[in-house]
């Protein structure tokens, strides 16, 4: 049987045990979602991902730099530029 997405997002809230192996559970799912071509439905899982890496193992971690890069990706495809400017001035 298929698990809808907010009963995944909560099975993976209440079983990771550290927030990293959550923010990788939540990036793949974000994966998933932009292969079916579901930005908007991706973006917030692919920002909470990117805030976790970036809280719990810095900028320069190379888990944190390709959740930044999809994150980017996924506002690209939403036309959100300006959004993409913010976060990179924020990231510098």
């Amino acid at each position: 049987p298929r698990v809808p997405r907010r009963d995944a997002v909560k099975v993976f809230r209440t079983q990771m045990r550290r927030d990293e192996l959550l923010a990788g559970a939540l990036s793949n799912l974000s994966g998933y979602l932009c292969v079916q071509k579901k930005f908007e439905d991706a973006r917030p899982l692919a920002l909470e991902a990117m805030e976790i890496f970036r809280r719990e193992l810095g900028k320069v971690n190379s888990y944190t730099k390709n959740a930044f890069a999809n994150y980017c990706t996924i506002l690209r495809e939403l036309k959100r530029e300006q959004d993409i400017k913010d976060l990179e001035a924020d990231w510098d």
